[in-house]
């Protein structure tokens, strides 16, 4: 039963590391370009394994924020993982070892947590572990080749293997929203809001809250990149501050993984009231909604191939549901068009 559940999870996690394998080569440009080296931006990855978390902490090396300023940027960064985990310790056997909890926590990443939820009974441990076991490797490994060798792939490729994920979340939402018109309206509405914080000038700023910026009010990035050396902070004397980044990856680790692993190890037991369980069984359907739309458009090199993916992946979760399916023929569909743009 154990094998059988950990093979499944790795298949589950063969798209999920290839998605990864290629956001995580912008990572990796990312922090090289913020003076990190290819084993500290490796270590990162491995440790941390939160794209936004991520992105985040390396534009905040760049400045040399503080360590209380960077464990509060994590915190704010990354607290949609707290509802995730509420929502996942719910889906775990209340006879999950506490050893099993801990090391699930390791890993309650959008795309993993995506999958786990999609599961109709309860999730096993080694399901979970079986994910794990090839998407973290893959999204390690893209931070890597970034830092070493920049741009390996030509840019359509990437380009293409970056909507696979959303292919992915698309694949969990959309046929539980067929069978559901409430789920449809939650899915629908979440994409609203999603599009009007992204949009709209008076939510400009709530949209881009979790982005750090320097003190002299020069951006620390450029192309989604963090520019060594702008913007940094300075002692009276005018000399640079300077911070140890592994002090740095440690900060950001520990504090998200406590935001992951705290609600899977207090919450061991089935949640009675009503209304928390009907807030959590919503929570996965808003949460990946709105992290796909409008975030898919600008995921690939043309908003059109980027529209373009979003509607095949619609269509085909629609009608197929396959998980597979769905994310490359977004991927597909990207390479294509972008082909002829």
């Amino acid at each position: 039963m154990k094998r059988k559940q950990y093979t499944r999870g790795l298949r589950v996690g063969v798209p999920i590391s290839l998605g990864y394998l290629a956001v995580a080569f912008t990572m990796g440009i990312t922090a090289r370009n913020a003076g990190l080296s290819a084993v500290q931006a490796t270590l990162t990855s491995f440790l941390v394994n939160a794209s936004a978390g991520q992105y985040a902490a390396f534009t905040l090396m760049a400045a040399q924020g503080g360590y209380l300023e960077m464990a509060i940027l994590e915190l704010v960064t990354n607290a949609r993982y707290l509802l995730m985990s509420c929502s996942l310790s719910q889906k775990l056997s209340p006879k999950t070892k506490l050893w099993q909890r801990l090391t699930v926590g390791f890993a309650v990443t959008d795309e993993m947590f995506g999958m786990a939820i999609a599961e109709p009974e309860e999730v096993s441990p080694w399901y979970y572990f079986g994910m794990m076991s090839i998407a973290i490797p893959g999204w390690s490994l893209g931070t890597f080749l970034g830092t070493t060798v920049g741009n390996i792939l030509p840019a359509n490729v990437v380009s293409a293997l970056s909507v696979g994920l959303y292919g992915m979340f698309l694949a969990v939402i959309i046929p539980a929203a067929r069978k559901s018109k409430l789920i449809l309206g939650v899915v629908a509405a979440s994409m609203a809001a999603s599009f009007l914080l992204e949009s709209l000038p008076v939510f400009a700023g709530i949209a881009s809250g979790t982005e750090a910026h320097p003190v002299d009010g020069r951006p620390l990035c450029r192309g989604g990149a963090a520019v060594p050396g702008e913007g940094r902070r300075t002692r009276r004397g005018g000399d640079p501050v300077t911070h140890n980044n592994y002090i740095y990856i440690l900060v950001v680790a520990v504090v998200t993984y406590l935001i992951r692993v705290l609600p899977l190890t207090l919450i061991r037991r089935e949640i009675k009231n009503r209304f928390l369980r009907s807030f959590l069984y919503y929570v996965p359907y808003v949460t990946l909604a709105a992290m796909t739309f409008p975030a898919i458009l600008h995921a690939t090199d043309s908003m059109w191939s980027g529209l373009a993916a979003l509607i095949v992946g619609v269509l085909v979760a629609w009608f197929s549901g396959n998980l597979f399916f769905v994310a490359a023929a977004g991927c597909v569909v990207v390479f294509l068009v972008e082909m002829l743009l």
